[in-house]
C-alpha cells in the first residue's frame, strides 16, 4: 500500500484561509482506495515540527487532518506510519508542501 497523494486546502475566516486541511490518500497495490487504515503524520512549519496526528481513512481511502487557526508560512507533511489489516506500507512520503 502507498500514499497516493497529500493535498492541502484552507477554509474559514474572512479570506477562507484560517484553517489548514491536509488530506492523505492511500491506495493498495492495485490502485484501489484503502479504507480503515490508520495514518500518522508530522506537520512541519518552516522546517520545524509543529504538530503530529493520527486518523483513519474512510471508504474513499482518505483521511483529513485540520490545523485550526493556521499561521502564515510554508507547511510540509511527513507520513510517519500507516497500518491496515493484511497490507504493508511502502514507507514512502510524497514530496509535498503548501505556503499560506
Amino acid at each position: 500500500m502507498s500514499v497516493d497523494s497529500i493535498t492541502y486546502t484552507t477554509e474559514g475566516g474572512k479570506s477562507n484561509d484560517r484553517h489548514l486541511n491536509i488530506t492523505v490518500a492511500l491506495v493498495d497495490d492495485s490502485g484501489q482506495p484503502v479504507a480503515g487504515a490508520s495514518v500518522s503524520i508530522d506537520l512541519n512549519l518552516g522546517g520545524s515540527l509543529l504538530t503530529s496526528g493520527t486518523g483513519t481513512t474512510g471508504t474513499d481511502g482518505t483521511v483529513t487532518f485540520c490545523l485550526k487557526n493556521a499561521k502564515s508560512g510554508c507547511y510540509t507533511t511527513t507520513v510517519t506510519n500507516v497500518t491496515a489489516d493484511g497490507l504493508t506500507w511502502d514507507e514512502v512520503t510524497l514530496e509535498n508542501g503548501f505556503c499560506k
